[in-house]
């Protein structure tokens, strides 16, 4: 996808079966300050994690993979009142190892449906938003028990 596109018609139509609108949405080329800007960098593919990395090597302890981020945090203690998003993803950075993104993991990436049938979008859909609740389910901090 080159920059300025809107979604395929098969992936608006997807995405509305969640009542979500992206006929506005428009596809941007990553730039290095974007990743610098960013307190977290969500990517679809080992690949564009690389290649986000390969921008903004210092941004590798924010980037994570849709699929990653939620498979690691159980790993991890919650993010707890007054903990830093920054401190609990260095947290889940070293869970996850000395060198992820390397080599094929296809279990980290999510499926491109571009130009596959309309089946493959509404699947692809219905995993990213469950992949993206998860992702605020687990970025959260913990809320202290009531008294």
């Amino acid at each position: 996808m080159l920059d300025g596109e809107a979604p395929p018609a098969a992936t608006q139509r997807a995405a509305a079966r969640h009542d979500l609108d992206i006929a506005e949405h428009r596809s941007r080329v990553i730039t290095a300050e974007m990743i610098e800007s960013a307190d977290l960098v969500a990517v679809m593919t080992n690949q564009h994690a690389r290649q986000t990395i390969e921008l903004v090597p210092s941004a590798r302890q924010r980037v994570f993979t849709l699929k990653e981020l939620p498979r690691i945090a159980p790993a991890v203690d919650p993010r707890s009142a007054g903990e830093a998003l920054a401190d609990w993803l260095e947290r889940l950075d070293a869970e996850r190892g000395a060198m992820p993104h390397v080599g094929v993991r296809g279990d980290n990436d999510v499926d491109d449906p571009y130009g596959r049938p309309d089946r493959v979008h509404r699947r692809v859909a219905a995993e990213v938003v469950d992949l993206v609740d998860q992702l605020v389910e687990c970025t959260l901090i913990e809320k202290e028990p009531s008294t």
